[in-house]
């Protein structure tokens, strides 16, 4: 390739030098999208990786929630029992 160089002309280098350079600059535009696609995967699977963290942590709220909304449910149903029993009571106790 060297002495291939040598017998060319400097009119004919020259146009080698901008074409190289123009390739240079062609390579480098791709090298950058590619890169910026890249950065765009990484964001959106940090992004994903969030959203599953997120979501298991909404599923323990929405599970500690269920919980208490059974205990709070547990509790009235049996302040009714107690309540229906008491009432009974008394109504045997009027009756007597």
């Amino acid at each position: 390739m060297k002495n291939d160089l040598k017998h060319l002309r400097r009119s004919e280098l020259i146009d080698l030098i901008y074409e190289m350079k123009k390739r240079e600059i062609e390579l480098q535009t791709r090298l950058d999208e590619a890169e910026a696609k890249l950065q765009a995967r990484e964001i959106t699977i940090e992004k994903a990786g969030s959203i599953a963290d997120a979501a298991v942590q909404l599923s323990g709220v929405f599970q500690a929630a269920q919980e208490a909304a059974d205990s709070y449910l547990k509790s009235i149903k049996a302040k009714e029992k107690e309540l229906a029993r008491l009432t009974k009571q008394a109504k045997k106790n009027m009756r007597d």
